[in-house]
């Protein structure tokens, strides 16, 4: 049972409004009140990166890979490429490899080269449980579109900005704050796929072949 909120009840009492919707009035004169902040988003850390325990068979970063709060896009990524788009010179030159691999090899894994072999990038597999494990909503905050799934079984909570995705051709983000994509390390033919948990601002969850060469974000996990 934690405390949800208070409120003032006449002039020398408070009321707390508790999760199970029970409410206790006390006396401030004479009681002394310890609130315990309980943080749902941040369960823990794995070589200095956050992550949230949600009772998956996985943990998800608290970021985007390349993000510094929740709420930031990052960096977008080619498949099997290992920096942001943003970083190449000329990204509609990179050939990403591909060989017989269903699943990306490590050193070709953003997130396990960029935080080290703690970290890797989901399976598709794994964001379908992401999806179907949580209770989601839309929210603005700070002007962003954000994806919020509550843990049906920790009831912590996991953001996913709408950070669309980025065009190596024309060199531009598209979509921002409109669509929530992100890569797999999983392919299909010659092609990436990727998973969109939203479709102009309605939830959506969908599995979709992407070009290797555009630029999707990267939310990473760990075990």
């Amino acid at each position: 049972m934690l405390l949800m909120g208070l409120s003032s009840y006449a002039k020398d009492c408070i009321d707390l409004e508790f999760t199970d919707g029970s409410h206790k009035k006390i006396s401030v004169k004479h009681a002394e009140i310890t609130f315990e902040v309980i943080d749902r988003i941040v369960s823990g850390s794995v070589a200095s990166h956050d992550y949230v325990d949600l009772g998956l068979s996985v943990k998800w970063a608290t970021c985007n890979l390349g993000a510094k709060t929740p709420q930031d896009n990052g960096d977008y990524y080619m498949y099997a490429d290992t920096i942001p788009v943003t970083s190449r010179e000329n990204a509609r030159n990179y050939n990403p490899p591909f060989s017989s691999w269903e699943v990306l090899p490590s050193k070709y894994d953003a997130a396990t080269v960029n935080w080290g072999e703690e970290w890797r990038m989901p399976t598709k597999e794994e964001f379908q449980e992401l999806f179907e494990g949580c209770n989601w909503i839309k929210i603005e905050e700070g002007g962003r579109t954000i994806f919020v799934g509550t843990s049906i079984k920790t009831k912590n909570t996991i953001y996913l900005p709408a950070a669309g995705d980025y065009n190596t051709f024309s060199l531009q983000v598209e979509n921002d704050n409109k669509e929530a994509n992100y890569r797999t390390s999983n392919r299909q033919g010659d092609l990436s796929v990727c998973v969109n948990v939203s479709k102009w601002y309605s939830l959506n969850f969908e599995t979709a072949n992407w070009d290797r060469k555009w630029g999707i974000c990267v939310r990473p996990v760990t075990k």
